[in-house]
């Protein structure tokens, strides 16, 4: 199952996982067309990139981080556009298909999430940088519904079916609660970062959800049902 996954997604390590499942199967004389397992399919966007590229800069981004470089990439942002960056790189993760660098910005003086695809040139430094003990992966992304950070704000929405069983199917954050309001709804409570991300997630659930609170997060999702009104 995760071999087919990492197949379907182009991950950079599709062919070093792909190696391993073979010679497990040639252990186990076990032929590509056995009976003895189910097939398995994966059902989400590719992630359309140089596959060559990316790895050689994951790559490099361990060996940097292996020896304590900095890196200067060129990267573009889908807020500032085309720059260039010194970055302190932390670690790598995986998110939606796309692979990311946690790093320290000496531009913006701050833990970023960088998208591998967007780093459109890079160069190990020879400088290296010294690295902060205090970062931790799992109070960086604390409560974030995704990539987005930024502050902690207490929601409270009422989802009405089939969103509320869909709703119910996964931990979007691990303080989170559910509680019935009748046969038909849930009321979803939790405290959560990535206020973007939390607006596209509450759009994607249509008229089945409403909004309890907070006042600011109902207004602005009224504003954009209003502005997509207007585009149509």
């Amino acid at each position: 199952m995760i071999n087919s996954q990492l197949k379907y997604n182009n991950d950079i390590y599709k062919n070093e996982f792909n190696n391993i499942v073979d010679k497990i199967k040639a252990v186990l004389n076990t032929g590509e067309k056995s009976d003895t397992y189910m097939d398995y399919f994966t059902i989400q966007a590719k992630c359309n990139c140089d596959y060559g590229f990316e790895k050689k800069k994951c790559n490099e981004i361990t060996r940097a981080y292996t020896t304590k470089r900095k890196i200067k990439i060129k990267y573009y942002s889908l807020n500032s556009g085309n720059s260039e960056r010194v970055v302190h790189p932390y670690g790598l993760f995986n998110y939606k298909s796309d692979t990311y660098m946690v790093a320290f910005c000496e531009k913006r003086l701050k833990f970023i999430d960088f998208k591998l695809c967007r780093i459109k040139d890079y160069i190990v430094l020879d400088e290296k940088y010294i690295v902060d003990r205090n970062f931790n992966w799992n109070e960086y992304s604390k409560n974030s519904i995704g990539i987005y950070k930024g502050e902690e704000i207490n929601i409270a929405i009422k989802i009405k079916q089939p969103f509320a069983t869909i709703i119910r199917e996964k931990v979007w954050v691990n303080n989170q609660q559910i509680s019935d309001v009748d046969e038909e709804s849930i009321l979803f409570k939790a405290k959560m970062r990535g206020y973007e991300e939390i607006k596209s997630w509450i759009l994607s659930m249509g008229a089945y959800v409403e909004v309890i609170e907070p006042e600011r997060l109902k207004n602005d999702i009224l504003s954009e049902i209003e502005k997509l009104r207007k585009l149509y």
